[in-house]
């Protein structure tokens, strides 16, 4: 609900203004038609303001050095399941991939982790798309949600793709069968 005055009433310099206001006659405010939300957490997303901080993930994966990753510089692994076990976690690998596309070692990239060659074109689409005004992140979320399904049905795909080659390549490097960064093709 909200407040207008009535249409006789003047603006004055008068000092007791505000007790004028309480003259004031409630009228109905139209409803607002808000945006009906996304089920799928991609669309919601992309309209969200806390999507810009992909920009310092992806400062972080050009920043990154290739090879040895933060252990040049003496931090220790990050990964836990790494530094415990030796074998790779199904992300292992993965800034270190990225690190290697910007530089152009595509081979060397490949090697890290193959998913680098999807998952990092697709972190520096979404830092584009988030740079973007409100209002142009608002129409792209609104042509996503047309195809919400083949999105969710891709996201899917590339869940459980993900996730079963690192648990393939975890068994394989426990199994002293593979080498990590691996040593192929």
């Amino acid at each position: 609900m909200s407040f207008a005055l009535r249409p006789d009433f003047e603006i004055s310099n008068d000092p007791y203004f505000s007790l004028a206001l309480m003259d004031a006659v409630p009228v109905e405010a139209p409803p607002v038609a808000l945006p009906v939300p996304s089920r799928f957490w991609l669309i919601n997303w992309i309209t969200g303001s806390q999507m810009r901080w992909l920009v310092l993930v992806a400062l972080y994966v050009v920043v990154q050095p290739p090879e040895k990753g933060l252990g040049q510089w003496g931090v220790p692994d990050l990964c836990t399941l790494h530094r415990y076990t030796g074998a790779p976690c199904p992300g292992c690998g993965m800034t270190r991939s990225g690190a290697n596309l910007v530089r152009g070692h595509f081979r060397r990239a490949f090697q890290f982790h193959p998913f680098g060659y999807v998952l990092v074109p697709v972190l520096f689409g979404l830092v584009a798309i988030s740079l973007l005004p409100s209002a142009w992140r608002a129409a792209l979320a609104s042509r996503l949600s047309r195809r919400e399904r083949l999105l969710r049905v891709l996201y899917l795909t590339a869940i459980w793709t993900f996730l079963v080659f690192g648990i393939v390549r975890f068994i394989l490097v426990l199994a002293g069968q593979l080498a990590f960064p691996g040593d192929w093709p």
